[in-house]
């Protein structure tokens, strides 16, 4: 079964949707000390999650873009490419996101998944990728 991640695209002060859904791609940082994989990616926190976000989503998984805690547009992980280390993406309004993942973003999907908009009110703090778990509750 595939997974289902989720990316923020920065905050309502720092809005990165326009690059992620104009560009397919998502980005991630902090950049430096360099590409993933690599022992400073293992553990917890942000260094964690960078390890995460190179080394386990796959090709067709697909992922949810939000915006605090809205969900803005659905897309899948590319089958053309998988991780990269990019540093064109060194300084993204101030904040180097050299991580690199290609996504095949569809916002038009929003309308046919209404439910996922809202799958983030009251969660005070997400990681800046993840895997989402929805809990059926039928």
């Amino acid at each position: 079964m595939p997974g289902l991640w989720q990316i923020a695209a920065g905050t309502s002060d720092r809005d990165f949707r326009k690059l992620f859904l104009d560009h397919d791609l998502m980005l991630i940082g902090p950049g430096n000390p360099g590409p993933a994989p690599a022992e400073i990616y293992r553990g917890r926190g942000i260094m964690g999650t960078i390890g995460s976000f190179a080394a386990d989503p796959e090709p067709g998984d697909p992922i949810l873009l939000r915006i605090g805690q809205e969900v803005v547009a659905i897309g899948h992980i590319s089958n053309d490419e998988g991780y990269s280390w990019d540093e064109r993406f060194d300084d993204v309004l101030g904040w180097d996101l050299q991580h690199c993942r290609r996504v095949q973003w569809e916002p038009g999907l929003m309308g046919d998944f209404p439910e996922v908009a809202g799958v983030f009110e009251g969660v005070l703090q997400r990681p800046t990728f993840s895997r989402v778990h929805l809990v059926d509750d039928h």
